[in-house]
């Protein structure tokens, strides 16, 4: 599939796919092949990926799978299948919370009870 120009809007559609699963993860072209194969052999298959390995699923239960580069740090996996593809964003934890100015409002709050006492 790979190998040739595509004839419809689907097969656009999934080279797509391909050349997107190529530019986050570094993988052969026999592997992106087998990939592309394997995914077009049954609507019900799926591929995933994620940091460190590419799984092979048909119906639900893992065939294969391959270790696997991350080229990408802007994304955490993906999962592709003939229907669609999903892109996991790369997530950042913020660092520090969200409480700053709960002090400043207690103090507030004490200077106007003994602001109350005093009068």
């Amino acid at each position: 599939m790979l190998n040739r120009n595509p004839q419809t809007y689907n097969e656009l559609l999934h080279l797509k796919k391909m050349l997107d699963l190529a530019k986050h993860y570094d993988v052969s072209q026999t592997v992106l092949d087998e990939i592309s194969d394997f995914i077009l052999a049954n609507n019900t298959n799926t591929v995933k990926c994620d940091k460190t390995e590419i799984k092979f699923y048909s119906n639900g239960q893992v065939v294969k799978s391959y270790a696997v580069v991350k080229k990408s740090n802007d994304i955490d996996g993906l999962v592709v299948s003939v229907a669609s593809m999903t892109i996991i964003p790369h997530y950042n934890p913020s660092s520090g919370g969200g409480s700053s100015g709960g002090s400043s409002s207690n103090n507030n709050n004490n200077n106007n009870n003994n602001n109350n006492n005093n009068n």
